[in-house]
């Protein structure tokens, strides 16, 4: 297997940093924080894809989670304390559902309070196909050109 590797370059100095992601087998996407210290990317470890965030100072990745559901494309939020994403998790009081058990779940968009570590399902489906907060705040992410409800802006 190959090494995955982060390389951050600073646009003004022309200076790169190259750092490895540790047993992480590939990065499907990512999103800088709005203090630009941080990463969130959605990686793939033994098969399955979940969130971590990089501390960019430390020179550190931390997992936030682990387990069987496709966690894809983190968005941060503006404040920088949470992160949207989209994922085929079910609700969290479906006591029944598994990862392991092939199930026809849609993407929808879920909010994690890192502060907390509470999760909450925003519930719109499929809405992660897109580009850019609608507010003009960051890169890539779940919601595309639409807003979200005024309750999460």
């Amino acid at each position: 297997k190959g090494r995955v590797f982060l390389t951050i370059s600073d646009a003004s100095s022309g200076e790169s940093s190259e750092r490895e992601l540790f047993r992480i087998e590939k990065v499907i996407d990512l999103d800088w924080s709005p203090d630009g210290r941080r990463i969130a990317f959605s990686g793939v470890r033994a098969g399955k894809t979940d969130l971590y965030v990089y501390n960019t100072l430390a020179g550190s990745q931390v997992p936030l989670w682990g387990d069987g559901w496709d966690d894809l494309h983190p968005d941060w939020t503006p404040d920088g304390r949470g992160l949207f994403f989209s994922s085929n998790r079910p609700d969290l009081d479906d006591v029944d559902a598994s990862p392991a058990i092939p199930r026809d779940i849609p993407l929808d968009i879920w909010r994690y309070d890192l502060d907390t570590g509470e999760m909450e399902r925003i519930g719109l489906p499929n809405f992660w196909e897109g580009s850019c907060w609608p507010a003009g705040g960051g890169a890539a992410g779940p919601l595309g050109d639409r807003s979200l409800p005024e309750t999460y802006s």
